[in-house]
């Protein structure tokens, strides 16, 4: 959250928000609020970072819109708020890489897909339903970044937000298979509805569909 230029960032999970964060960082003064992001890792970042976190006592890097409103107050209502939207099959994807794996054990075989099977249908995947849209319909946010599209958006948040021009670095970008297309995962279609199911506003909303090549 940034009192300098008014905004905040609701940070989903698994949608570059490590990216977002550290980029705009230059341009957060000494009061405004940074949460944590992992030091740099070579086996995970491409690019490296010197982020600092500040200000971040009672504050996380995933909170939800409700926990946001409730600890910032007025701010909510004045601020510009802003996200990243990313495809909810794309992202119980990088979910399983990022909580399950290691950069030893990122094959793509029919035990990796039980395996991404079982977590999915375990209810352990990470969902972004709560942090785009409530249950009546209301958007949180006053601009939606798409991931599928974030350097060209993010560009258009900075000139939005009059920053100057920031480059997005690539962190925790190496937890899954360079190119791997979300769907060759999904072992079958039960996988396929559950997600479905349980991030059902935003699909509707953002008029995703799950794009099969397997």
């Amino acid at each position: 959250m940034s009192h300098r230029h008014c905004f905040i960032f609701i940070r989903a999970t698994k949608i570059a928000g490590s990216s977002v964060e550290v980029a705009l960082n230059g341009v957060c003064g000494s009061q405004d609020v940074m949460t944590r992001v992992a030091p740099y890792c070579g086996r995970l970042d491409h690019d490296k970072h010197g982020h600092v976190t500040q200000n971040a006592s009672g504050f996380h890097e995933h909170m939800t819109p409700g926990d946001i409103r409730r600890a910032v107050g007025r701010c909510w209502d004045a601020y510009y708020k802003f996200t990243v939207v990313r495809n909810p099959w794309d992202v119980a994807v990088s979910s399983f890489f990022w909580t399950e794996c290691d950069a030893r054990n990122r094959s793509l075989d029919e035990e990796q897909r039980q395996r991404f099977k079982d977590y999915v249908l375990s209810g352990r995947y990470l969902t972004n339903e709560g942090y785009y849209i409530d249950k009546g319909g209301a958007q949180f946010s006053d601009f939606h970044m798409m991931y599928e599209s974030l350097d060209a958006d993010f560009a258009k948040l900075c000139e939005i937000l009059g920053v100057g021009v920031l480059v997005l670095p690539r962190l925790k970008s190496r937890t899954r298979p360079d190119g791997l297309h979300y769907s060759l995962l999904y072992p079958d279609d039960e996988v396929v509805e559950r997600v479905a199911k349980d991030n059902e506003r935003t699909i509707s909303f953002f008029i995703y569909q799950f794009e099969d090549r397997r």
